[in-house]
């Protein structure tokens, strides 16, 4: 029979894989070679971390491991540069966790101070990245407004998405990275309780993106998802009111057919609601709690006789329905 003591222990077996890549990586992290490529690879590494210890109550470890990654994503977004101290204390960070696993591996209370000296460090840079200094980057930011373009995405995830290993929260994020997201959750594929799979993603979004990025730059934030989900882009063209040309009147032309798709898309997209970021971050996280959940009941029902079975099943779904 599995149990969830040994899900517990492969979640921490690759705990200190994924630590040993971080360190390897943060080594090889300097000021001059800190791309997004980088910090992105840091940072899933932090997030995977935090992810699967809030899944097994290891409280202490989400705790630490969320300021951790606040400081990441402080990197990947610009608001601070990876110095050679920041840098420093990202390793001392990793030894702490590592640490930290030592102690959830032995079934131990962590001691009470474990890491507050590096929390306090961490903490420090993040408070200390909420300041950008305006006056040198108004003129940028006026240049960058102006060449913003607005985005209506797609995100059609397949019931395989789950499956494949991604995590749909991870590629809305970085794609609100890239500027000014609203993101819209369409509920309309998810079935009846008693008909739903918790290994199956059965949600699509839209988003409304406003970016200076161009369109090659948005779709490759989707590559690590091809063949599990479809994607459909449309650019939104604004129009000021003057004498149509040739030019603008095909460009009239395509913003009416534009215009149409999205209709259809709007069509056929169902019922939706509009939720943040941080709902859809628990809705993943309880799904994961779910396929755990499922598997350890699969692997009792199995010893099981055919009759007894039948009740056990019975039961549970009678209790799925009072609640």
């Amino acid at each position: 029979m599995v149990s969830l003591d040994q899900f517990k222990q492969t979640f921490l077996t690759e705990c200190a894989e994924l630590l040993v890549e971080m360190e390897s990586r943060l080594v090889d992290l300097t000021p001059e070679n800190a791309d997004s490529e980088k910090l992105n690879a840091i940072f899933r590494c932090a997030h995977s971390i935090k992810g699967g210890a809030g899944a097994f109550g290891l409280d202490y470890i989400t705790q630490f491991t969320h300021v951790l990654e606040a400081l990441l994503d402080a990197m990947r977004e610009g608001k601070l540069a990876p110095s050679h101290e920041a840098v420093d204390a990202l390793l001392k960070s990793v030894d702490v966790v590592t640490r930290m696993v030592a102690v959830a591996e032995r079934n131990e209370a962590p001691e009470p101070n474990l890491g507050a000296d590096v929390l306090v460090i961490l903490q420090g840079f993040v408070g200390g990245s909420k300041a950008p200094a305006e006056a040198t980057c108004s003129k940028a930011k006026a240049a960058k407004a102006a060449s913003q373009a607005t985005w209506n995405i797609t995100f059609a995830a397949h019931e395989s998405l789950f499956n494949s290993g991604n995590e749909p929260l991870l590629i809305l994020r970085e794609l609100a990275r890239l500027g000014s997201a609203e993101v819209t959750l369409v509920k309309d594929r998810v079935p009846q309780l008693d008909q739903l799979d918790p290994t199956q993603c059965y949600m699509s979004w839209q988003i409304k993106l406003v970016t200076d990025k161009p369109e090659a730059e948005l779709r490759e934030v989707f590559e690590f998802v091809d063949g599990h989900c479809d994607i459909s882009m449309v650019q939104v063209l604004e129009f000021i009111g003057t004498v149509p040309n040739e030019s603008s009147a095909s460009n009239v032309a395509a913003a009416e057919k534009n215009a149409a798709a999205q209709g259809a898309a709007k069509t056929n997209a169902g019922t939706s609601i509009r939720v943040d970021l941080d709902k859809v971050d628990r809705l993943v996280n309880m799904i994961g709690e779910l396929v755990i959940t499922e598997a350890m009941i699969k692997a009792q029902v199995r010893d099981f006789p055919l009759h007894t079975k039948a009740g056990v099943l019975s039961s549970r779904f009678a209790m799925m329905e009072r609640e």
